[in-house]
């Protein structure tokens, strides 16, 4: 009998819990990853910015925050490392 085939087949076994895991191990991936992006075009632009402004006291607030992003990015890019 048909029905009696298909019911015979071992299902694959399912852990809710290790799904849970790479779940939340998939959303820090996903989310990683777009902060690193957002990252990198924030230096650009600020970079970019800080070359072109006309104002010096504004180009050192421009390389500052070029600064402080390289820094956050290479804490994402470590902790991307980790995972």
């Amino acid at each position: 009998d048909l029905m009696q085939q298909e019911n015979s087949k071992q299902l694959p076994e399912f852990n809710a819990f290790e799904q849970d895991i790479k779940d939340e191990q998939l959303e820090e991936d996903t989310a990683l990853d777009i902060g690193v992006k957002a990252e990198e075009d924030s230096i650009d632009f600020y970079r970019k910015a800080g070359t072109e402004c006309q104002d010096e006291r504004g180009c050192e607030i421009f390389r500052w925050l070029e600064d402080f992003e390289k820094k956050h990015l290479k804490q994402l890019r470590q902790r991307e490392k980790k995972l």
